[in-house]
C-alpha cells in the first residue's frame, strides 16, 4: 500500500468512479424521458458536487506520488517531510482563502471550505513535487512532475474562479452610474465612429475607487461591425 503501483490502481478507479459519473448524468434525462417519467435536467450542480470529492481525493493521492517508490523493495518512505509539507500547505490555503474571502467581501463573498479544501490538496500537489525535485526524493520522472504540477495548477484556478469572481449586470447609458464592491463605475458617454473596415459603437467608462478618487481608470469598450465579413465583435481597451 505504500508503492506507487498502489496509487496507480487508487487513480485508475477514480476515474472509472468519474466515467460513471459522466454517463450517469449524460443517460439519466434520456432514460428518465423515454420511461415516460418527464423531462428532467442534469446541469453544473451535479456535476460539482459529484466531482468535487473525487478531484481532492485524486489530487491528494498525486501529491503523495514523490515519496513513493515502484516496489515493496524501494527505501522506505519518511513520513515527516510528507506530513510537514502538508501542514504548510493547509496553512498556506487557509491564509489564501481567508484572504479572497476578506478582500471579495464588499462583492458578497463568503467562506468557502470547497476552495480551503482544494487549495490544500493543489497546493499540497506543487510543494511535495517542487520539493523532490529540488531535493532529488524518490526517481519520479521530470514529464510527470510537469503534467502533475499543471494539474494542481488548473484545479487551483477553477476552484478559485468558481468560488471568488463575481460579476454584475446592468443596463447603463450616458450619465449614469453602478457600484461594485469598491468601485464606482460611471458611463460618460457614446463615440461613433468609422474605421478602415469597420464601423464602431465605443463606450467611455470610467472606474473609480470610492476611497481614494485619484485612482481613476477608463474603459473603452467597443462593438465593431465588419461589413464585409458581417461580422460584429466586441473589442475592450
Amino acid at each position: 500500500m505504500v508503492t506507487k503501483p498502489f496509487l496507480v490502481l487508487i487513480s485508475a478507479n477514480l476515474f472509472v468512479l468519474s466515467t460513471a459519473v459522466v454517463v450517469f448524468g449524460t443517460f439519466y434525462p434520456m432514460v428518465y424521458e423515454l420511461a415516460g417519467l418527464g423531462n428532467i435536467s442534469v446541469g453544473a450542480p451535479y456535476f460539482n458536487l459529484l466531482f468535487g470529492p473525487i478531484a481532492i481525493v485524486s489530487l491528494f493521492v498525486m501529491g503523495a506520488v514523490p515519496f513513493l517508490g515502484w516496489s515493496r523493495t524501494s527505501e522506505k518512505p519518511s513520513i515527516g517531510k510528507p506530513v510537514i509539507l502538508l501542514l504548510v500547505s493547509l496553512l498556506l490555503a487557509f491564509a489564501i482563502v481567508t484572504y479572497s474571502t476578506m478582500h471579495y467581501e464588499p462583492v458578497g463573498a463568503e467562506w468557502s471550505n470547497w476552495a480551503l479544501f482544494t487549495v490544500w490538496v493543489s497546493l499540497w500537489v506543487l510543494i511535495s513535487h517542487i520539493f523532490s525535485a529540488i531535493a532529488k526524493v524518490g526517481k519520479t520522472s521530470l514529464s510527470a512532475l510537469v503534467a502533475h504540477i499543471g494539474i494542481a495548477i488548473a484545479a487551483f484556478g477553477c476552484v478559485m474562479n468558481a468560488e471568488y469572481s463575481y460579476e454584475i449586470t446592468k443596463r447603463l447609458g450616458p450619465g449614469s452610474q453602478a457600484d461594485f464592491g469598491d468601485y464606482q463605475v460611471t458611463y460618460v458617454d457614446t463615440n461613433l465612429y468609422i474605421g478602415r473596415n469597420f464601423t464602431a459603437e465605443q463606450a467611455i467608462i470610467e472606474i473609480a475607487d470610492k476611497e481614494n478618487h485619484q485612482r481613476t481608470m477608463v474603459a473603452t469598450p467597443e462593438k465593431r461591425h465588419y461589413s464585409v465579413r458581417v461580422m460584429t465583435m466586441t473589442e475592450l481597451q
